[in-house]
């Protein structure tokens, strides 16, 4: 690697790294490295425009994003508007980490080490409506709990299993209308996942049967009806076998439509989207280079 363009958001996550120390840790893991930039996500230096000119400044041997699902994916709706191909390497320094987790890099040091062995993958990138998804989107429940995750002082799966424990225990069943492979399907459930990844942040293996490049994406009804439907829910969720459980519908995808008539709140890739009646959801094939830790990827039963 000769040349590396950082992206780091400086607020991100709670506990707050600082430049140097990502520099350091970046000029020690490339010591050939010939160009480092960094690009400070702050003030105007988060626009596209912005973003941009970065990009433009050298042809880049890879691009680094530290910080969470939400800058990844604003430095990747960059990457898809003016057609870039730069390899990308994550960072995880958010709140929430999906995506780097997907790609099994939880932490920073094997993320930086994930880098120097250079491994990667081209992934498939979501596209729902006017957005991009990289990860995980759903109705439902965990919108709901992603709004309450913010507010909890501890992280990791205990935190998320309580959080999640208790917005099942409020949430009720919705409707939804979906269109998938021509056929017209009418569920309800507590949460329906559109899925790209395999697993949130925390580690909860949700989605199974996912891949990030196999040019597919699933649609996931979950809808667990009392007390011992959710604690199964549970005990499979952390052992990665949810397709085993009767209260879950999968459904592999190309494209879909989803008709949200109930209202029930919607995120993507961790950020919240206000009401969302319909989605249309397409998929752009290997559409991004990741570097990725193949020893730490977490796989489900299938």
């Amino acid at each position: 690697m000769k040349k590396i363009l950082l992206f780091f958001n400086p607020t991100a996550g709670r506990t707050q790294v600082a430049e140097e120390f990502l520099l350091s840790r970046i000029n020690l893991t490339f010591p050939a490295l010939e160009n480092l930039h960094s690009h400070i996500l702050k003030g105007e230096n988060k626009s596209p425009e912005s973003i941009k000119k970065s990009l433009d400044l050298f042809q880049w041997d890879l691009v680094i994003v530290a910080g969470g699902d939400g800058t990844v994916r604003r430095i990747v709706e960059v990457f898809i508007k003016d057609n870039y191909s730069y390899p990308l390497g994550i960072l995880p320094l958010g709140s929430a980490n999906g995506l780097a987790t997907c790609l099994g890099m939880s932490e920073l040091e094997e993320a930086l080490e994930a880098m120097a062995a250079n491994d990667s993958t081209e992934m498939d990138i979501l596209t729902i409506n006017d957005n991009i998804c990289l990860h995980l989107s759903d109705f439902g429940f965990n919108a709901g709990l992603v709004a309450k995750y913010e507010q909890i002082e501890g992280r990791g799966m205990i935190t998320y299993l309580k959080g999640a424990l208790s917005e099942l225990f409020e949430n009720k069943p919705y409707q939804f209308n979906l269109q998938i492979n021509g056929k017209e399907i009418q569920v309800m459930a507590r949460m329906l996942l559109i899925a790209n990844g395999n697993q949130y942040g925390t580690g909860a293996i949700i989605n199974p049967a996912g891949r990030i490049d196999d040019g597919m994406f699933e649609i996931l009804a979950f809808n667990p009806d009392g007390i011992d439907e959710i604690v199964n829910f549970f005990y499979h969720l952390m052992r990665g076998e949810l397709k085993s459980c009767d209260f879950v519908k999968t459904w592999k995808c190309t494209e879909a439509t989803i008709q949200n008539p109930d209202g029930a709140t919607f995120q993507i890739d961790g950020d919240v989207e206000r009401d969302v009646r319909k989605a249309k959801i397409g998929i752009m094939k290997n559409r991004l280079k990741v570097i990725i830790n193949p020893s730490e990827i977490k796989k489900g039963s299938e």
